[in-house]
């Protein structure tokens, strides 16, 4: 996201999520996805192409991607210069991420409509622009129901009318997001063959549903499924000993994040409520506590515990191409990287 209590400095927390992304890419990991939250006081990286641009300068190897774009709330030309740049400064290690966005405040903030109609209305809408930017040369116009965009002929003779294009072509890897169970948005995912994004706050067994909706729409047609595409992010946190993990996770800035905001957050802004962390619908909201997520929900433990949990989780739901592991607040540093460490070098070989 990343998460980060309020009271910290901002520039302690950028500083230390920049450092973050770089000491995975010296470990190996294949991506880094940031999201984008304007009026969030835990989640402050409101504008995640600027924050991608410098830490495409700090790293060598890992893909860099904004999890995700709020199409719903920005004009579409706007999107498309800036993904492009991101591309282009790259040399094509961008992942375009696109989605609605889940966090309230923004909506007034940018003076959007709390609808849900609307809000994918736009997003729709938005996406099919920014694809048809990417490809058009002028004159071309599209005359939407949110936004009117027109590449102008007139000054061609001086290259003007012109917007920048990505390094890759056709386009840079999309991915959308899923939150619900047997959510549409996986199925669109699948469909036009581009990344899921399947969300921590969500059950297994709404995780499963993901799995089956990104295959439906794979095969859509006489298609090939292909598992790579399909993201699980989940809350990890590994260690020397399950004792030792479990002790970080519910008493250390994960398990904080949860009790103060997260927890607080789903029951007021998710119409599940606490029942998306649910496998079975009979366990009363009270019960869902961080405890109850670091056992059932998370993925907490050694090495051999945390390996055994993602092996299970695919034996039962399917097969997923990559873990996201959802960025927390550093109180000490080391736990965190360590983490990092045992999770490349011991865990990801026993998968």
């Amino acid at each position: 996201m990343p998460l980060h209590p309020p009271e910290k400095p901002p520039s302690m927390s950028i500083a230390e999520d920049l450092e973050l992304i770089v000491h995975a890419d010296k470990l190996g990991f294949s991506e880094a996805w940031v999201g984008e939250h304007m009026t969030a006081k835990w989640e402050i990286i409101g504008s995640p192409d600027l924050f991608l641009s410098h830490a495409f300068a700090m790293t060598k190897d890992i893909r860099l991607g904004t999890g995700v774009y709020l199409l719903a709330v920005h004009h579409p030309s706007d999107v498309a210069t800036r993904a492009a740049l991101l591309d282009q400064i790259s040399k094509g290690r961008f992942n375009f991420g696109v989605g609605t966005g889940s966090v309230p405040s923004d909506r007034p903030f940018k003076n959007v409509v709390d609808d849900a109609k609307v809000m994918n209305g736009r997003f729709t809408e938005s996406l099919e622009i920014i694809l048809g930017i990417w490809q058009a040369e002028p004159p071309w116009k599209y005359e939407g129901e949110y936004w009117t965009v027109e590449l102008t002929d007139q000054w061609a003779d001086l290259d003007m009318g012109f917007p920048l294009k990505p390094f890759t072509k056709p386009h840079p890897p999309i991915a959308i997001p899923g939150f619900s169970r047997d959510s549409g948005s996986i199925f669109e995912a699948g469909k036009r063959g581009w990344g899921a994004l399947s969300t921590n706050l969500a059950s297994n067994d709404i995780i499963g549903t993901h799995q089956s909706r990104y295959k439906q729409g794979m095969e859509l047609d006489g298609g090939v499924f292909r598992p790579q595409g399909w993201r699980v992010a989940r809350e990890v946190h590994v260690a020397d000993t399950d004792q030792e993990a479990m002790e970080y996770a519910i008493n250390g800035p994960m398990g904080e994040a949860f009790r103060r905001y997260m927890l607080p957050l789903c029951k007021k802004n998710i119409p599940d409520g606490l029942g998306i962390f649910k496998d079975d619908p009979s366990i009363p909201d009270s019960d869902v506590t961080v405890e109850y997520l670091a056992e059932n929900v998370w993925l907490v433990g050694s090495p051999d515990t945390v390996a055994d949990k993602i092996n299970q989780f695919m034996g039962s739901y399917g097969e997923f191409g990559t873990l996201l592991v959802v960025a927390h607040d550093w109180v000490d540093a080391a736990p965190v990287l360590h983490s990092m460490e045992l999770l490349a070098g011991e865990v990801r070989p026993a998968i």
